[in-house]
């Protein structure tokens, strides 16, 4: 499966091996370890390009996209509760709190 870098980052290969990705740029996942791709798509750094993923060895499975869509609600329902536990106002605790039920809504529609 091939991404596209729609924002430039740096990336550690084996934690080591720095290499810089430009925006545009192609990364061939076959290429690469599974760690860039996941934390790639949970950053917002990196989208699929071509191919659907649906391949039968690949059925009942999420895609990294998928996996990365739901790592950045869950990271977002995570900040959202953060936020409302540390409200102080009530206006603050009633912006919070919808913003955790905005949060919860968009995660579980990911995992149906």
């Amino acid at each position: 499966m091939k991404y596209k870098v729609v924002k430039a980052f740096d990336w550690a290969h084996k934690g080591v091996d720095f290499q810089a990705y430009a925006l545009d740029e192609e990364i061939d996942h076959a290429e690469v370890e599974d760690a860039l791709i996941e934390v790639g798509l949970a950053e917002g750094w990196i989208e699929e390009v071509g191919g659907s993923g649906n391949s039968p060895e690949n059925k009942g499975q999420l895609s990294p996209a998928e996996k990365g869509k739901i790592t950045r609600a869950t990271k977002q329902l995570q900040e959202a509760q953060l936020q409302m536990a540390n409200a102080t106002t009530d206006a603050d605790k009633k912006a919070a709190e919808e913003l955790v039920n905005e949060s919860q809504e968009k995660l579980d529609a990911l995992n149906k």
